[in-house]
């Protein structure tokens, strides 16, 4: 943490890391502290886990011209960024269980966090079966949509959050790259694209009621432009690939494991219309597919319920 300093011509707090050091400006130059207090500024550098010394320390050298409730600003302030601090540790991670359908988006998820090395558990709802709308999962996600995972007493919802939160807990892997970067834009540029655009034509061809209502003629008109669109979605993808290894460049990440779920449903019997070649699509599908974690979660998921793989990936799973 950089530190940080307050000063007003009086008595100036500084906050560096776990320890505040407290000691007066001189009012007219704000600049060095008095020989009484400069004497004593190492025995201010307290830590704020020791409430009692940093007290005595701070009657001593201030002598009450500080009211107490800059102390105990002091100390929520602290208590604050120790809470943040445990939220986010990657030390200790909650506990995670992700609910999930089978072939469902939250396949991304489910790889995510097997590719993670994380613990985590499994819970399946089956869509299909109209699992997501009963009354047990609807308590976890009144939406009735997967994925959701549980963190700890947290829901998350949404692939993109789940899929950040998750690589964000595996720093060591490549799941994501690191954040204020180019390339981790890139990544939620991505991501929101995929959720926004791809997965949103997808829903319009499978369940066009979504945004037609029970209208014969809407839903037939829904689903039509949905599969015209669907092509030109697919063109973009092979455009944003260009020649690299992954979506993001030579290493993998949730992306990669985001677009595998796609190209798995535009094999999908209810497309039901002829699409443009994948080349390079069809070439990173094959590379994830490739993964250990990915043939584990996708077997998990057939033990749940069975679905077809891609032509060429089954062939690979046969071999």
């Amino acid at each position: 943490m950089n530190d940080h300093a307050v000063h007003s011509g009086a008595p100036c707090v500084v906050c560096g890391g776990s320890q505040i050091a407290i000691f007066d400006l001189d009012e007219d130059t704000a600049a060095e502290p008095s020989a009484n207090t400069r004497a004593g500024i190492n025995h201010a550098a307290l830590s704020v886990d020791s409430p009692p010394e940093l007290e005595a320390a701070w009657e001593k050298l201030v002598f009450g011209r500080l009211p107490k409730v800059t102390l105990e600003t002091l100390r929520q302030r602290r208590e604050r960024i120790e809470s943040v601090e445990r939220a986010t540790s990657t030390a200790n991670p909650p506990q995670l269980t992700l609910y999930y359908s089978p072939k469902a988006c939250s396949l991304a998820s489910h790889i995510a966090l097997e590719e993670s090395g994380l613990p985590y558990k499994v819970v399946s709802v089956d869509i299909r079966a109209g699992e997501n709308v009963e009354a047990n999962f609807l308590k976890i996600n009144p939406s009735g949509a997967v994925p959701a995972l549980v963190a700890g007493n947290t829901v998350i919802t949404e692939s993109q959050a789940i899929l950040t939160y998750i690589a964000d807990l595996a720093p060591e892997t490549t799941l994501i790259p690191r954040p204020a970067t180019r390339a981790r834009a890139r990544a939620h540029e991505w991501m929101n694209w995929i959720s926004s655009s791809v997965h949103v034509t997808y829903r319009s061809i499978f369940r066009p009621q979504t945004y037609a209502g029970e209208d014969p003629h809407a839903i037939t008109a829904v689903r039509e432009h949905a599969k015209k669109k669907l092509g030109r979605i697919l063109i973009e993808v092979e455009t944003r690939l260009g020649d690299s290894l992954y979506a993001l460049g030579s290493e993998f990440s949730v992306v990669d494991a985001y677009l595998f779920v796609f190209y798995l449903w535009s094999f999908d019997e209810r497309i039901q219309t002829e699409l443009p070649p994948r080349t390079r699509y069809g070439t990173l599908a094959a590379r994830v597919w490739s993964r250990p974690a990915v043939r584990t979660v996708v077997a998990r998921e057939h033990a749940v319920r069975v679905y077809a793989l891609p032509p060429e990936l089954a062939f690979a799973s046969a071999a």
